[in-house]
């Protein structure tokens, strides 16, 4: 198994463990189980994680957070009990090649630093919210993004197969076919995966005119947005936090385009040594 590939369901396998889920199988075949049509060569995407995520029935905790993210955001996360997987920068100290990499935020110490997990060192590391920002916002080709993820809303109870059975199931007759389609309904909204690029700046200055020019189409718009986040340049991002707050729909398409080209940029991480990532 290519550890650099499998950085993603790695960390989904750590919190599917946290949660008890899939006991009775071992590290590796949790791994494997996640993994299946989901990883490839280039690792898997945040898209695919969310994937891996609804295998072990643990839901989204809300919106992803963009590499312009505030600590503020991110500690409101924590403070409900969400867990993040971060996208961040890994490089290999040997060559210097960089490539985007997944680690796990748990929490935060008493002084301040986030505690985090990564599945390359096998520790539980403190960083601090400089250090993580900066990680994240050099993920490569353009920035990482932070899934939120909440704890199990079910309890769970094992079949002896590793197979993850939810309390909701055993309820008989009428009782059970209802909560089985609420149950259902609520699955769907649990792993739709989004980013909030909306900041209180870009709320206090919207437009009334839409902001994609009459010149451009969307899709144009939208390619040169990639472009600017891939130089690095901050304007890329407070255009995407307008054109999500604008009420027009021309704008919003745009901002939609970006945004699934963000969720399918996939993470492998070829670190060998070094700490952190």
């Amino acid at each position: 198994m290519n550890g650099a590939s499998f950085c993603g369901p790695a960390v989904v396998a750590m919190l599917a463990r946290g949660a008890n889920r899939a006991a009775g199988m071992t590290d590796a075949r949790l791994i494997q189980e996640l993994s299946v049509d989901l990883v490839s060569k280039n690792g898997s995407s945040p898209q695919d994680l969310v994937k891996m995520l609804e295998r072990v029935k643990l839901p989204l905790g809300g919106k992803a957070l963009p590499s312009s993210y505030s600590d503020a955001a991110l500690q409101q996360h924590l403070s409900q009990g969400n867990k993040l997987i971060a996208q961040v920068e890994s490089v290999n100290p040997k060559t210097g090649e960089r490539s985007a990499h997944y680690i796990l935020v748990r929490g935060m110490t008493p002084d301040g630093n986030y505690r985090i997990s990564d599945p390359l060192s096998g520790n539980i590391q403190d960083i601090s919210p400089k250090k993580l920002h900066e990680l994240v916002s050099r993920a490569p080709p353009d920035g990482g993004t932070l899934i939120p993820v909440a704890p199990p809303r079910h309890l769970s109870q094992g079949d002896g197969s590793g197979r993850v059975r939810e309390a909701w199931m055993d309820t008989p007759g009428q009782e059970h076919s209802l909560c089985r389609t609420m149950a259902h309904r609520q699955e769907r909204k649990d792993y739709e995966l989004e980013i909030d690029y909306v900041t209180q700046e870009a709320v206090r200055n919207g437009s009334s005119r839409p902001v994609l020019p009459d010149r451009l189409s969307k899709d144009e718009f939208a390619d040169r947005l990639l472009w600017l986040k891939r130089k690095g340049n901050p304007k890329a991002l407070h255009l995407l936090a307008l054109l999500q707050s604008s009420p027009f729909p021309r704008d919003q398409r745009v901002c939609e385009r970006v945004m699934r080209a963000e969720l399918r940029q996939p993470g492998i991480g070829k670190k060998l040594q070094g700490d952190p990532c």
